[in-house]
């Protein structure tokens, strides 16, 4: 059987629940019981039997939601069997065939998105963009870098200067002299970002990027994008959120990597990260906005140039 098979009965099983009709069960038969004990006309055998019931109900239904959680405890260990095997498709997909293909291709692979998802993207953006710290973005060929051209100074940050070269045309020379570019490499025992600043950055972005590093990479991303964000910094990103069960089927078509959203949620609330705002859409996009810890601080008192906007 396929993991997304499993994932799909999981989320099925997150649906559903007895506990809001066992409540109003509990509250109508107590209102029927206060009722005959109130009423001047008393049958005490009969009453005391209907209470006795009433203790059974509220036993048996405390006993099938155990047997409930236990059910989707078995699932989820079915889908913690499966992991593995998943786990390691995806590190080679990462490691081989995205390693090799074109600029272009990796430029075009991207998840699915839909409208309204693309509207909630750009007014998040909108909330962040500015000119008092460092903004730094992942895979700056995918799209909303026009959202965040207000940020001063801007760093382009990709696996190849060709990735980098792509995004050229978007801007006016004058623009271009702004940007740092730099080039990281994600197949060495060094750093990702050893020759970026620390501690600088008020805002790193990452669209449909994140989506396709296996997990063992992507924690190895939110360990060292914490060390480069100031204190009240944001990391924002997409990534395949794969308790759900259509990101596994995705996963299944070599689409993304594999990636589970409650491990990466526990991951960084280890590394100390505040967790800010978070959605996953039907279409295959999920959303993430953390927070480093602590308050938000620039000695900028203003922009030494003109603010830039996003061309109309």
């Amino acid at each position: 059987m396929k993991l997304s098979h499993i994932v799909k009965y999981k989320n099925l099983l997150d649906t559903l629940s007895s506990r809001s009709k066992a409540e109003e069960l509990h509250y109508k038969i107590t209102g029927m019981i206060d009722l005959f004990e109130s009423n001047d006309v008393q049958i005490p055998e009969y009453v005391d039997q209907l209470k006795s019931t009433q203790q059974l109900i509220q036993q048996a239904h405390d006993q099938f939601e155990q047997q409930f959680a236990q059910l989707k405890q078995a699932v989820q260990n079915l889908i913690e069997q499966h992991e593995p095997e998943y786990f390691q498709n995806s590190f080679e997909l990462f490691d081989v065939d995205y390693r090799n293909d074109t600029p272009e291709l990796t430029r075009d692979r991207r998840m699915g998105m839909d409208v309204d998802t693309y509207k909630v993207i750009k007014q998040r953006l909108k909330l962040y963009a500015n000119w008092q710290s460092p903004c730094m973005i992942l895979r700056p060929a995918h799209e909303h870098v026009g959202d965040l051209v207000a940020c001063d100074p801007m760093y382009f940050v990709d696996t190849s200067i060709d990735m980098l070269n792509l995004t050229e045309p978007w801007f006016t020379p004058e623009y271009q002299k702004r940007l740092r570019r730099y080039v990281i490499n994600e197949h060495s025992d060094q750093p990702l970002f050893q020759n970026l600043p620390k501690h600088c950055f008020g805002l790193i972005y990452s669209f449909h990027f994140f989506n396709f590093r296996p997990w063992i990479v992507l924690q190895q991303y939110l360990r060292e994008c914490f060390e480069l964000l100031r204190p009240g910094g944001l990391l924002i990103f997409t990534y395949n959120n794969c308790d759900i069960a259509n990101r596994v089927e995705i996963v299944e078509h070599c689409g993304a990597c594999y990636t589970p959203g409650r491990l990466i949620k526990d991951y960084v609330a280890q590394l100390g990260y505040e967790t800010v705002y978070t959605f996953d859409d039907a279409s295959g996009t999920s959303w993430m906005e953390l927070r480093h810890p602590g308050n938000y601080v620039s000695i900028r008192g203003g922009q030494v140039l003109a603010a830039i906007l996003q061309r109309p």
